[in-house]
């Protein structure tokens, strides 16, 4: 059934993602459908932050300058009909963008890397990008999955160095810091390098994980969930 699942997506995301996103916008606003569309493909290719998405827009002649104020509108309009998110940095005055749905995500990433709305889908090609971006959608759902579970807002952690996936956090101060490495080969090397990043943080630290009992070790003074366990506690 999983196996099926991959196999369908990329025809199901070829044939109903431009449809329900051509509905969304009004005939007066359909001659802004361009920036729209390549604002899309921006935050799926990577390109999370305001400055980014506008140096794409800009290299790509959708907007006449790289300005900000220009991409600002769009986005906001793109938040309010519910196609994007966004998701604050901790301790900075920033924000990255998302999709909310990792189905229009997908999508707008391969036709940002391969044109897919331009020709026939690759199905073989498609399902190893849908592979690959997998434990990103995994990340997305716990982030949101946790943040009803413990009733506060997500945010992330970039600092110079490093990053942590998702951070949970009460008046500016941090209460849970949450890795997610679902579907990964989780070696030695990876358990210390999160050790040493979350010991930067004095509150609950989380590992989430496909399956507890690959690891090499138990991480030192984190909790480890894996599938099992978070399906017993829901």
């Amino acid at each position: 059934m999983f196996e099926n699942i991959f196999d369908a997506l990329p025809s199901i995301a070829n044939l109903t993602i431009p449809a329900l996103i051509g509905e969304i916008f009004t005939e007066e606003e359909r001659e802004y459908s361009r920036t729209y569309d390549a604002i899309l493909k921006a935050i799926a290719n990577g390109k999370q932050i305001s400055t980014e998405i506008t140096s794409y827009l800009y290299s790509l002649r959708a907007i006449p300058a790289q300005d900000l104020s220009l991409v600002h509108p769009f986005l906001k309009i793109l938040q309010s009909v519910g196609l994007i998110e966004k998701i604050k940095i901790y301790d900075k005055n920033k924000f990255y963008y998302r999709h909310i749905s990792p189905l229009n995500n997908y999508y707008y990433y391969l036709d940002a890397k391969y044109a897919i709305s331009e020709r026939d889908s690759q199905q073989i090609q498609a399902k190893k990008v849908l592979e690959l971006k997998f434990p990103q959608y995994v990340e997305q759902f716990m982030m949101n999955l946790l943040s009803k579970i413990l009733g506060s807002w997500p945010e992330k952690i970039i600092e110079k160095d490093y990053k942590i996936d998702i951070a949970f956090v009460d008046f500016k101060k941090i209460k849970v810091v949450v890795e997610v490495k679902w579907g990964q080969n989780i070696t030695e090397d990876i358990i210390e390098k999160i050790e040493q990043k979350m010991n930067n943080y004095y509150c609950r630290k989380i590992l989430i994980v496909l399956n507890e009992e690959n690891l090499p070790r138990i991480p030192k003074n984190l909790e480890v969930w894996d599938a099992k366990k978070i399906l017993k506690n829901l």
